[in-house]
């Protein structure tokens, strides 16, 4: 879903920026694979991450909102 929106999106913004000669080609290629590569490291951690409060041990819970401010710790076996 996301995908969807975010690659025309980005790819409009990069032609838009060759086309106003404010980035060259390789300036918009390369920040596209810097961008890409980041974006595959962040969702592969935050995977992982998952992956590993769903296993049992320690978890730390942090709670903050506009009304209180909370932390647990708890032990799943």
């Amino acid at each position: 879903m996301v995908r969807a929106a975010a690659y025309p999106a980005a790819t409009a913004m990069s032609y838009s920026r060759i086309v106003v000669s404010a980035h060259w080609l390789s300036d918009v290629a390369l920040g596209a694979l810097i961008g890409y590569g980041c974006a595959r490291q962040v969702m592969s951690a935050q995977r992982d991450r998952r992956a590993a409060s769903d296993a049992a041990g320690w978890q730390l819970n942090m709670d903050v909102t506009k009304q209180h401010v909370g932390m647990s710790v708890s032990y799943e076996f």
